[in-house]
């Protein structure tokens, strides 16, 4: 994916307007913001992976046999977990 420096901006501009990010000054260039996660983040991304998570199991796993299933969503478990 890629942005230009104002579609960016505006991307930024909606996030931080539904509270799903913040801005705070980069303390090593006057010019920049940092955009920080909120927990209010984690509420959007929980139900969009519940989402995401459910079209996988009707679109792709059906297609595995059952044992590479369960390997598959150990796997994306341990994934899920780590970036918590």
């Amino acid at each position: 994916m890629s942005f230009s420096s104002g579609g960016f901006t505006r991307l930024a501009d909606r996030t931080a307007k539904e509270g799903l990010i913040r801005r705070d000054p980069d303390p090593d260039d006057r010019q920049a913001a940092l955009a920080v996660l909120t927990e209010k983040r984690g509420e959007a991304l929980d139900r969009a992976m519940t989402t995401h998570v459910a079209y996988l199991r009707s679109h792709v796993t059906e297609a595995l046999p059952a044992e590479d299933r369960r390997r598959l969503e150990r796997i994306l478990r341990t994934l899920w977990d780590a970036t918590e």
